[in-house]
């Protein structure tokens, strides 16, 4: 049943009886587009962009507040409880401890599929990855007094997994796609020397329509194209359906390097591209990055160590916003976006060490609108609310 304005009593949140009520309608499209949006309404409707084109759309957020217009947003509602289906549920396996390699291994419920695949405690061991029918999340450990878990996202959103290859790579990009047709939702990088070598990005998220991680050359020489290899495998969890093309056509630029304290490491995204996510490499490392109208910059914190920025580009305009203009503690942060504007990415930025932004440098907003971030008490007293402050700050990356 067709609903243009306010929210359903009985919304469709399973997406096969999404794409029955389109077929019902005799709707343009028949197959939705899944998507977990916080700014979109929860489970069937359709959707309008900005060309004036319709899509289908199956949002597995089923926590989002967010009402049908009318205009950019047409609901599908059921008639009845019996068209409300659980979303998503975690399972969590029981804990193996040992050296070398325990494995351990979570499995979906009947007609339920892997989302998401996660080790616990986290990069205390070889790291997880799904299998690749999409019904199991497989966690390996390494240390003898780490008891090691398989956590899996499940949801009844058919998945499959693609690896990066049969062999263990190192010494560069290191990429899984997903087959045509199929959206990567997640990715894991799994290595049998530890996850060290995946940067501890051993559960991390797509960019630019796939699953890559920049792998440094590790001392595995002699394995080095011969037999298994030596380095990692990244594994990319593909769901079902077309990615709808929010951010236009992406590319990801990893920047040059620089070293000391302060130093500024730029990744510059070119002409009539704009910065859609920022991150460091290694991953939350130093000082954080903030983003630039034109790039992303990272703050480096060792003369040891070398720190880059890498930046996710679009050819959609995008802007950011900082929380506040001096350094703050002690207190919640929220960069807010700019009215007619959402949050697609936020980054943290504290002179003082990444621990002020708990340790991540870039994360995923809370809200449609904003990123926010709890900054713990500093030392720097003297500083506290004088000059450019003491603390961090965090920075929304929005778009129209």
């Amino acid at each position: 049943m067709p609903q243009s304005m306010g929210r359903c009593r009985y919304p469709i949140l399973n997406q096969a009886k999404c794409n029955v009520a389109a077929r019902t309608m005799r709707l343009a499209h028949k197959v939705a587009l899944p998507l977990s949006r916080p700014n979109f309404p929860p489970g069937c409707h359709e959707f309008k962009t900005k060309k004036g084109k319709w899509y289908l759309i199956f949002n597995m957020n089923a926590k989002s507040t967010k009402a049908c217009d009318g205009r950019t947003f047409k609901c599908l509602c059921g008639t009845s409880t019996a068209a409300v289906a659980v979303l998503e549920k975690t399972i969590k396996s029981s804990g193996c401890r040992g050296n070398p390699s325990c494995r351990t291994t979570s499995t979906c419920p009947a007609e339920m599929y892997v989302q998401k695949c996660e080790s616990i405690p986290f990069a205390k061991g070889n790291g997880a990855f799904a299998t690749e029918d999409g019904k199991r999340c497989r966690a390996v450990g390494r240390e003898r007094g780490v008891t090691n878990y398989a956590q899996a996202t499940c949801s009844n959103i058919r998945t499959q997994v693609r690896a990066s290859s049969r062999v263990w790579l190192d010494g560069r990009t290191v990429v899984a796609s997903c087959p045509t047709g199929w959206t990567p939702v997640s990715c894991n990088c799994y290595s049998a020397w530890g996850t060290r070598l995946c940067r501890n990005e051993e559960m991390f998220y797509p960019t630019a329509g796939a699953c890559r991680l920049h792998v440094p050359r590790t001392r595995a020489g002699r394995r080095r194209g011969k037999g298994a290899g030596g380095g990692v495998k990244i594994f990319a969890v593909c769901q079902e359906g077309t990615k709808l093309p929010t951010y236009g056509a992406q590319k990801t630029i990893l920047g040059s390097g620089c070293r000391g304290d302060d130093c500024q490491a730029k990744a510059e995204c070119g002409y009539k591209l704009y910065p859609v996510r920022c991150r460091t490499f290694p991953p939350n490392a130093w000082d954080g990055v903030w983003p630039r109208e034109s790039g992303c910059t990272a703050f480096g914190g060792s003369k040891a160590h070398e720190q880059k920025a890498q930046a996710d580009c679009s050819s959609v305009p995008t802007r950011s916003a900082v929380s506040n203009q001096i350094y703050l503690d002690s207190r919640m942060l929220i960069a807010r976006c700019p009215g007619g504007y959402r949050a697609i990415s936020c980054t943290c930025n504290s002179p003082w060490g990444i621990h002020f932004c708990g340790g991540v440098a870039s994360f995923e907003p809370e809200g449609s609108t904003y990123c926010r971030r709890q900054v713990p008490g500093s030392v720097s007293h003297r500083r506290r609310l004088r000059g450019f402050g003491a603390g961090a700050k965090i920075f929304a990356i929005c778009m129209k």
